[in-house]
């Protein structure tokens, strides 16, 4: 009877550890989600990137990810050489992102809240946009504000365009 935690204990610390790996360079996006460029598969569960930087093998830059079915969820990571660099999590706020999406005529928003030390932003990740003139990302900024500043407490605020474009970062607004 005494062996059944042990076991459980077992299977929940393979389960914790289980991730895929992954090279960042080879995350990219295909029809409005996230794939392995490697193999043309969409992402699906936890990724960890590891860098080596320069000849160094034991500096190493790290990156864990989660994606459900090709979209980034829940939290992540960035160390650098054993320091945390960044750190964030992708917010649910369906009625936010549903909202810009309706102006940006984008196939999906990701908000990803994270920081750096002690520093707070809001990157608003709009895939394969059509709308992201200055007029439309300055109402894209007010219904951010309005919507989730109180909860988030955030500094400034991102927006990247991705997929459409060679051009990643788009706007940024400082509160």
């Amino acid at each position: 009877m005494k062996k059944y935690p042990f076991i459980f204990f077992c299977v929940t610390l393979l389960m914790v550890s289980c991730r895929q790996s992954i090279k960042w360079k080879n995350v990219t996006i295909k029809d409005g989600l996230y794939v392995d460029s490697s193999s043309g598969e969409i992402l699906d569960g936890k990724y960890k990137s590891v860098t080596h930087l320069g000849h160094d093998m034991s500096r190493v830059d790290i990156i864990i990810v989660e994606y459900s079915n090709g979209i980034p969820v829940g939290e992540w990571s960035d160390t650098h050489a054993g320091d945390l660099i960044h750190s964030g999590k992708y917010l649910k706020e369906e009625g936010t992102k549903s909202n810009i999406q309706r102006l940006t005529k984008c196939k999906r928003v990701d908000l990803d809240l994270w920081k750096e030390a002690d520093y707070q932003f809001l990157t608003l990740e709009l895939i394969e946009p059509l709308a992201s003139d200055t007029l439309t990302l300055e109402k894209v900024i007010e219904i951010t504000k309005s919507s989730l500043l109180e909860k988030y407490k955030f500094k400034t605020i991102i927006i990247d365009s991705i997929g459409l474009t060679d051009k990643n970062y788009i706007y940024e607004y400082n509160i």
